[in-house]
């Protein structure tokens, strides 16, 4: 769905239609999210719909574009775990409100 709103939005307006009904809704309870852990002290303030933007990102970096394209199938359960902990591991390190320790990886 999301290569074809790729494709289609720019030209019929479909794009603006799915990101309301969608992203747009997750992304902003995100971001809600995130604000209240910065105003809490967990995470160093910045700007929440960006921090939300950088967190998804991360969430989604191992396997969007091979989604896209077709070239690899549905991920066992083992690699999309792994790959969600390394993603929030990165984004602690950058929103941390204290500098973490790296964590080497095997």
């Amino acid at each position: 769905m999301r290569s074809i709103v790729m494709g289609e939005g720019p030209r019929s307006g479909m794009g603006r239609v799915f990101f309301d009904s969608g992203p747009a809704e997750g992304w902003g309870q995100l971001a809600r999210f995130l604000e209240g852990e910065m105003a809490a002290g967990r995470l160093r303030p910045a700007k929440p719909s960006r921090a939300a933007l950088h967190l998804i990102n991360l969430l989604e970096a191992d396997f969007l574009e091979f989604f896209m394209t077709g070239f690899v199938q549905k991920p066992g359960a083992e690699q999309i775990v792994e790959s969600a902990r390394e993603a929030v591991q990165m984004y602690l390190q950058g929103y941390s409100p204290e500098p973490l320790p790296c964590t080497g990886h095997g």
